[in-house]
């Protein structure tokens, strides 16, 4: 008789199992885990940038010269050419360096 397939999970603690409904259930508790780090961080970029408009508007008010308007819109664009880069390196790296599911999750059956 044939034996029925049965999941192999992988004998490494830090690593999914390959086969079966815990290797799912741990894939897609990683995916989850991944989109709220990336949420959560894009969500933090877009706030650090609205604070920025609203300071560069209010800046702007307070102008006394045309020259100190541009001023102040050169700087911003500065600064906001440097957090584009700075943030697209940070979103790099987290796609980068996935997090591991929890094996005691993986153990107890249970999902986050």
């Amino acid at each position: 008789m044939a034996k029925s397939p049965e999941a192999t999970t992988n004998p490494t603690a830090d690593s999914p199992p390959t086969d079966g409904l815990d290797g799912v259930m741990a894939q897609s508790r990683m995916l989850t885990d991944m989109a709220g780090t990336f949420g959560a961080e894009v969500l933090r970029f877009a706030s650090r940038r609205m604070q920025a408009h609203a300071e560069l508007y209010a800046g702007l008010v307070r102008c006394r010269t045309m020259q100190e308007m541009l001023d102040r819109q050169m700087d911003f664009v500065r600064q906001a050419s440097t957090d584009y880069v700075e943030e697209f390196g940070a979103i790099a790296q987290l796609a980068q360096q996935p997090k591991a599911p929890d094996v005691t999750d993986q153990a107890r059956g249970t999902a986050d």
